[in-house]
């Protein structure tokens, strides 16, 4: 495509930017007098006694740079009355409809339908410039939204002036109007222009400037169409356009257009309806091709990058700020590279860069290391951005992530339900061809997105491409299997998936979340189908992760053929050799983590000797956290072992050494502070009575209790009197801390049999305070009661254990036949606040109505007392 011809063909009417000249004064009168506060009425043209009087009550006018206001003669030098400080009593309309008739014809001039636009006409302020008065070259700020131009009139003043020229700029064209000498006495002159001008005005070189500025605002905030009657040559330029870009669309190698503009615009001024002059027109000649091209708003921004020490450039282009037709900002579209020979308009002649020659932006890159500093220079201009809408699949799949398409996706679903469907699954092929680039995160939102709306053949071919990397995460293709059901995504996805080669551990979050979410059974088949497969079974990394899978899941028969089946008579050297390669690795990291030192001030005046120290105290303390986390992992995986009947291969396990010629001692130091259960249990297995007293210091003695009576066997507990004495301590100790709350600590309590604590709990079950088997009342002070499903438990427990089970029942029993009288929350709650205490009455009212449904409940206790035999 010659993009040469496109240009001339888009710029061949270019309008101006600027606009100006005397006023005549027959159709827009010039009012005779204005009212400025403090000064009263002052005649126009303006006296030399008016004039002192005006000073007298302006202030000297600052300029901006960039969120500063600053003052400075040598930049501007002026003095300004604020607009709500002048009024034309004499002309009362001149304010309002007077500007604004004035203005009209001046936007026509540039290109602009007023009253499509809108167009609102807003004092700014009064200016007033004496004697080497000047302001230096500058942009106006847009002072409010909608903000697009500035027009100034100049009002005669009786000294008239000289010199004051008012000098405008647009990219490389100039202009410049000078209303000075004898007709700056009596003469009444305007000048408009767009708000991306610099202009500046030339020193005042005798008498006074008299002006009025106003800002030009556009209220209409839809993009105007163009009016083909006021443009020459319109509709033959819209099919000239139409035709060269169809040409590019059907032949185009590259799929992305960029067309750049002529104004510069601010983040409030950015969108189609904000667009000035020309830029209008082009805007409207491509849009008129949207039948085949989707058409955006964007800022190509080119980054200009100068490495100091080496003298070398290097430059980059790339597109933000995408802007739709409607005004609204594409935020989830993100900045992306663009190539300026092939995807831009453009001029070859270097003269003419869209860019301008001078940044808008600059920032510095200090040196670092061997590395020099780098200058970055920032170029910033608009841009109209297509592609055809054919090819709208393979431009996102090219230029956007994942998750900003879903967004779109979203966004058209509501608009057009009935297009989604084939732009998503297009879309889907094409993520496909591109190849492996994506985080899995991405394809976990994209299933996620077909799941929600139900786009069920888009979401078994995303699985189907990358269900491996899914099931890392798992999240969404668990979601899907809750909603297509375990046998369909089995059959259609999940059976190849696991075919595949390249399988690793990580896809056994998929199993554990799909337990997680109650298809438990689901999680086994597919977990029991990674055993079946050979490949997984010489992975020791993998097969050890199913085996945790497997004694979570309380699955013995697969924890067994793991064990013995699969690692044969060799099991316990395997799982030996996996928990010593995870030493060697964290071993390894402990030690590179050391020689990460702080290389901040101070460092390099250390001696080396200094140095060596400061790495070996720091080795020392990752060590020692480290090894004590590592134990805390090793006697985790031991205790788990044991409470799924693998005891001795869990105490094989426990009774390992792992780290050698380090005591526990060494490894654990002092311990003063808390630890945790993991850490607890490393000292429990010790079997070393010296280690208990740091054992009551667990931060969790619940957990510690629970995991202590699961794993009963590794700790010689019930057996051993020191260890069985240390459990009825760290129990009495959580039962103070927890309160009679916990459920797995009630159910340790009974199970330990201790004669002195069942009979504590046997008081508190016949004063009603503890329910057990059986709903609460309403209002019981403590709410958490041992399930039926303890009694299936207890048939393995030993004939103390089930004594104590026995009691508590029959308590319960008593407590529900009426047998006890309800003690007094008085004395229970002695120590407690007046306000805290029970109210009597309403206990002995809830009792009651409780032994009116008993009977049922007492009959349901004693069919679960003849069960425990």
């Amino acid at each position: 495509m010659d993009y040469e011809a496109l240009l001339k063909v888009l710029w061949s009417s270019r309008p101006k930017f600027a606009s100006g000249g005397e006023v005549d004064g027959t159709k827009f009168p010039m009012p005779t007098s204005l009212r400025v506060e403090g000064a009263g009425d002052l005649a126009l043209p303006l006296s030399s006694d008016g004039f002192l009087k005006l000073k007298a009550v302006s202030q000297q006018a600052p300029y901006g740079k960039g969120d500063q206001t600053l003052f400075d003669t040598t930049i501007r030098r002026a003095w300004q009355v604020e607009a709500s400080k002048v009024s034309c009593p004499q002309m009362p309309d001149f304010f309002s409809a007077v500007v604004l008739n004035l203005a009209v014809p001046a936007m026509e001039e540039l290109g602009i339908d007023a009253a499509a636009l809108g167009l609102d006409v807003r004092l700014y302020k009064l200016l007033l410039y004496e004697r080497g008065g000047h302001f230096k070259f500058h942009k106006d700020t847009e002072k409010e939204d909608g903000m697009f131009g500035t027009m100034i009139l100049q009002l005669p003043t009786q000294s008239g002036h000289e010199g004051g020229a008012l000098e405008i700029r647009h990219g490389k064209k100039g202009v410049a109007f000078d209303f000075s000498g004898a007709a700056s006495r009596t003469g009444y002159f305007q000048t408009v222009f767009f708000s991306d001008c610099d202009h500046r005005l030339a020193e005042v070189t005798s008498g006074t400037r008299l002006c009025l500025v106003f800002s030009l605002v556009r209220s209409n905030a839809k993009f105007l169409d163009v009016d083909a009657g006021k443009v020459p040559h319109y509709l033959s330029t819209v099919r000239s356009v139409q035709s060269q870009l169809k040409e590019w669309a059907r032949r185009t190698p590259s799929l992305m257009l960029a067309i750049p503009l002529g104004h510069k615009y601010s983040n409030n001024s950015f969108s189609f309806a904000g667009l000035r002059g020309h830029d209008r027109v082009v805007a409207a000649l491509v849009l008129s091709c949207t039948s085949f091209l989707d058409v955006h708003l964007c800022t190509i921004v080119k980054q200009k990058t100068r490495n100091e020490v080496f003298d070398s450039f290097k430059t980059n282009y790339s597109v933000k700020n995408w802007t739709a037709i409607d005004g609204r900002k594409l935020e989830h579209f993100r900045d992306c590279c663009l190539d300026l020979d092939t995807e831009v308009v453009r001029c070859q002649d270097s003269d003419k860069d869209p860019f301008g020659g001078s940044p808008d932006a600059k920032e510095y890159e200090p040196y670092n290391g061997n590395a020099g500093g780098d200058k970055n220079s920032f170029y910033h201009t608009a841009a109209l951005l297509v592609w055809p809408k054919e090819h709208i699949v393979d431009v996102l799949c090219n230029r956007q992530p994942v998750r900003c398409v879903v967004t779109l996706l979203e966004e058209q679903h509501e608009r057009e339900p009935g297009r989604t469907s084939g732009d998503l699954e297009r879309y889907i092929s094409a993520l496909e061809s591109r190849g492996p680039s994506e985080y899995k995160k991405s394809f976990e939102t994209l299933l996620e997105f077909c799941v929600r709306h139900d786009f069920r053949d888009a979401a078994f071919l995303v699985m189907k491409n990358w269900g491996i990397k899914l099931m890392e995460t798992s999240q969404a293709m668990v979601a899907a299997v809750h909603k297509y059901g375990w046998d369909e995504c089995y059959s259609r996805v999940i059976e190849g998936l696991l075919e595949e080669k390249n399988k690793w551990p990580e896809v056994l979050r998929f199993a554990e979340h799909l337990r997680q979410s109650g298809l438990q059974d689901a999680a086994v088949i597919f977990a029991q189908k990674l055993l079946a497969d050979d490949q997984v079974c010489k992975d020791h990394a993998f097969l050890t992760c199913l085996l945790g899978f497997f004694v979570e899941c309380g699955r013995d028969d697969e924890t067994w053929k793991i064990v013995v089946k699969k690692w044969g008579e060799s099991s316990f050297s395997r799982i030996e050799e996996f928990w010593e390669k995870k030493l060697e690795i964290y071993e390894a990291s402990w030690e590179k983590r050391a020689e990460e030192l702080d290389y901040g001030y101070g460092y390099y005046s250390l001696k080396k000797s200094d140095r060596e120290k400061e790495k070996k105290e720091k080795l020392a303390k990752l060590q020692q956290k480290g090894r004590r986390e590592f134990l805390g992992e090793v006697a985790d995986f031991a205790v788990k072992l044991e409470s799924e009947g693998c005891h001795d291969a869990a105490m094989a396990f426990a009774r390992k050494s792992f780290i050698k010629d380090i005591s526990l001692e060494e490894i654990f130091g002092c311990v003063d502070m808390k630890i945790s259960s993991e850490e607890a249990f490393v000292l429990l297995l010790a079997q070393d009575e010296k280690f208990h007293e740091a054992v009551k210091k667990s931060d969790n003695l619940e957990e510690t209790v629970v995991s202590m009576k699961k794993a009963a066997g590794l700790f010689g507990l019930k057996e051993d009197e020191k260890v069985t004495q240390l459990f009825l301590e760290l129990l009495s100790c959580a039962f103070e801390k927890c309160g009679c709350e916990s459920k797995e600590l009630l159910e340790a309590a009974i199970w330990l049999g201790d004669e002195k604590m069942v009979k504590s709990l046997v008081k508190l079950i016949r004063r009603g305070s503890l329910a057990l088997m059986d709903d609460p009342p309403a209002r019981l002070r403590r709410t958490i009661w041992i399930d039926s499903s303890l009694i299936e438990r207890a048939k393995e427990w030993d004939d103390v254990s089930r004594d104590a089970l026995r009691e508590v029942i029959h308590a319960r029993i008593s407590y529900l036949s009426g047998d006890e009288e309800v003690i007094s929350s008085d004395e229970e709650h002695k120590n407690t606040n007046k306000r805290q205490k029970p109210n009597p009455r309403l206990e002995r009212v809830e009792y009651e109505q409780m032994l009116e449904t008993s009977p049922a409940k007492i009959e349901s206790l004693r069919k679960l007392l003849n069960e425990l035999v």
